[in-house]
C-alpha cells in the first residue's frame, strides 16, 4: 500500500472516528440563535421605552421633528424631542416591520448642516400599494402606435412601452393614472437612458 493512500485511510479513520457534535450548540435553540432570555428582551424593551419618554432625542432634522410632532410626540423647551410611551408601543404594533435608519444630511445655506438619522419601515411605498395592480392597458402611444400598459411589479406599480419601464412615483394614484401621464413618465424615463 502506498504512503499516499495510508494518510487518506488514516484521514477517512479519523473523520469516521470523531465524536458526533450536537447540531444545535450552546445558546441556540431549536436552530435559531437566541442569546438573551424572554425576560432580558422585556427588560431592554421597557428601558428603550423610558429613555425615550424621560430623555428624548436631541439634534433632529426639522423634518423628523415636524413628523414626530405630527404624531404626537412632544419637543421640550430644550428641544428634546420626547416620545410617550403609548405612541411607541402604538407605532410597534400597527408596524410589524422591521426598521432602516437612514444617513440625512440637510444644508443650511453655505454650511455643511446637520447630519442625523430618520427612520423609515422597510417596504413603506409597499404598505400604501398593498394591493397589487392589475394590467392595464391605458391606450398606444402617440408616437408609435404600440400598447402602454400598467402592471404591478416588485417596486410598486409602473407603465410599461415595448421594453421600456417607468415605476409610478409614490404620490400618484395607480387608478387614476391617464395615458398622458403615462407618456410624460416613459419620456422621463427614455431622457435618462436607463
Amino acid at each position: 500500500m502506498s504512503e499516499l493512500s495510508l494518510r487518506r485511510a488514516g484521514r477517512r479513520h479519523r473523520i469516521d472516528a470523531a465524536p458526533a457534535a450536537s447540531p444545535v450548540p450552546a445558546g441556540m435553540v431549536g436552530g435559531r440563535y437566541k442569546p438573551l432570555t424572554d425576560s432580558e428582551i422585556l427588560q431592554i424593551h421597557e428601558l428603550v421605552l423610558r429613555l425615550l419618554e424621560d430623555l428624548g432625542l436631541s439634534q433632529l432634522t426639522p423634518s423628523l421633528e415636524a413628523r414626530a410632532v405630527a404624531a404626537g410626540c412632544k419637543v421640550d423647551g430644550d428641544g428634546r424631542l420626547r416620545f410617550p410611551r403609548a405612541l411607541v408601543e402604538d407605532m410597534i404594533a400597527r408596524t410589524r416591520r422591521k426598521f432602516s435608519a437612514f444617513l440625512v444630511r440637510e444644508k443650511e445655506g453655505d454650511k455643511a448642516g446637520k447630519v442625523g438619522f430618520e427612520f423609515e419601515p422597510r417596504g413603506a411605498g409597499a404598505s400604501k400599494r398593498a394591493a397589487p395592480v392589475p394590467a392595464k392597458e391605458l391606450g398606444t402611444h402617440p408616437g408609435d402606435g404600440k400598447p402602454i400598459t400598467l402592471k404591478s411589479g416588485r417596486y410598486g406599480p409602473y407603465v410599461q412601452h415595448g421594453k421600456l419601464n417607468a415605476t409610478l412615483p409614490r404620490d400618484m394614484n395607480p387608478d387614476t393614472v391617464s395615458l398622458e401621464q403615462a407618456v410624460e413618465l416613459l419620456a422621463i424615463k427614455a431622457a435618462a437612458g436607463k
